[in-house]
């Protein structure tokens, strides 16, 4: 079988797409948390989850669902801009 996306964890750091189901990239993550301080991505996918509209197993190229993924890049990215904040 092909993959027809890329796989966020073979590509390089910053502008990969961690939830293939709704969007939730690091770019946007990482804006989100210079503009306002924090990140609602994983409260984004859990309320998708909730309501039933995800299909990991099928748009995610694991084929397992990725919200462990999108907490640890959030934790991640908020890490990094908290460092890149108080070291410019």
């Amino acid at each position: 079988m092909d993959v027809r996306v890329p796989i966020w964890q073979k590509q390089s750091p910053g502008d990969r797409m961690i939830c293939y189901c709704f969007g939730e990239n690091e770019a946007d993550i990482s804006a989100e948390i210079q503009r306002t301080g924090e990140s609602h991505a994983v409260e984004r996918v859990r309320a998708h989850i909730s309501a039933g509209r995800c299909a990991c197993e099928v748009r995610n190229p694991r084929g397992a669902c990725c919200l462990g993924d999108v907490t640890n890049a959030v934790e991640y990215l908020r890490q990094l801009n908290s460092k890149t904040r108080a070291h410019p």
